[in-house]
């Protein structure tokens, strides 16, 4: 989370100079189901960047290929131990194409219900809690609640992210186990969802689909003004899609460990 950057993206943050005492380590970069991973760590934590391309103009077996890489990460996250009750939280607003990336995915999600757990399958449960300037709830707060209802023994949470190139917007999916801070790119940011807050265990992924209107103008009357591409809402629609399935393919591979 670089909530004093102006990019959530930690593969645009190597090189920049972090907070005292932060420092990316074990920078590793290879091929794997075909897409471009970055892996690094920081204070502890992993990040993995996945450059997917334009993979909304790209073929079925691409966009499963991707799904596969995905959840993939997301497995070897969890691989000290199965989790029996995992939930996923699509933040952002539906309302906002650019930020609707989290509401779509939660559409995605198969959930499961209580006959489905007197069977062994491990519960999913999907929630979208809006956004705290609609809802008057501190996201972080509502999902926390959700949490410990539930007994969630892992939180993952999907949202949109700001970037500082135009040559990232829908390109990139960021995985980590760091955590998130809901509208930090819009400075009214909620509280932090991490596993410091969190009863449980947080993975976030994310992909950038706005950037500042000033790193692009160059104009610092831009700096409140975000920006996304013409072809945002295909691109949007599909990462969730993706993102969705990778999070359902998780699922069942956990339910079956």
């Amino acid at each position: 989370m670089f909530t004093k950057k102006i990019s959530d993206l930690a593969d645009e943050s190597f090189g920049l100079d972090l907070a005292k005492g932060e420092a990316f380590s074990d920078v590793k970069e290879y091929i794997s189901h075909g897409f471009g991973v970055r892996q690094a760590g920081l204070l502890g934590y992993s990040y993995h960047t996945v450059s997917g391309g334009q993979i909304w103009t790209s073929d079925t077996a691409e966009r499963q290929a991707l799904c596969r890489l995905i959840a993939k990460i997301i497995t070897a996250y969890c691989e000290a131990a199965p989790v029996t009750s995992v939930l996923t939280v699509g933040l952002g607003s539906s309302s906002v194409t650019a930020d609707s990336l989290g509401p779509r995915t939660a559409e995605r999600i198969l959930v499961t219900d209580s006959v489905m757990h007197e069977r062994g399958i491990a519960k999913m449960c999907a929630v979208v809690p809006g956004v705290s300037a609609r809802t008057g709830i501190d996201t972080a707060a509502a999902v926390r609640a959700i949490a410990e209802q539930v007994k969630a023994e892992l939180i993952i949470t999907v949202d949109s992210l700001s970037a500082i190139s135009s040559d990232r917007l829908c390109k990139v999916v960021q995985i980590t186990n760091h955590g998130v801070i809901p509208g930090s790119a819009m400075s009214h940011s909620s509280g932090e969802i991490s596993e410091k807050t969190m009863p449980c265990p947080v993975i976030s992924v994310g992909v950038p689909t706005v950037i500042r209107a000033d790193l692009l103008s160059g104009n610092e009357k831009d700096r409140s003004l975000l920006v996304s591409s013409v072809d945002t809402d295909i691109a949007v629609d599909c990462y969730a899609s993706i993102i969705g399935g990778a999070i359902n393919l998780f699922h069942i591979g956990n339910t079956a460990g």
